[in-house]
C-alpha cells in the first residue's frame, strides 16, 4: 500500500542484498492470495497421513 515508503518492502530489500541463493520475489499486492475456501480452513483438522 504505501509502495517505497514500506518499512517491510524496505526490510525485504535488504534481506535481497545479502542473500546469496535463489528468491522467488512475489507482490501480493499486484497479485494478491485468494481466501481459503472452507477445505482450506477445515484442513487443519484432517489427520496427518502416516503414509502406511
Amino acid at each position: 500500500m504505501l509502495g517505497e515508503a514500506s518499512v517491510s518492502r524496505q526490510v525485504a530489500q535488504s534481506f535481497l542484498e545479502g542473500c546469496d541463493g535463489k528468491v522467488v520475489h512475489r507482490d501480493l499486492a499486484a497479485a494478491p492470495v485468494p481466501h481459503l475456501s472452507a477445505d482450506g480452513i477445515t484442513a487443519r483438522a484432517t489427520p496427518q497421513f502416516n503414509g502406511e
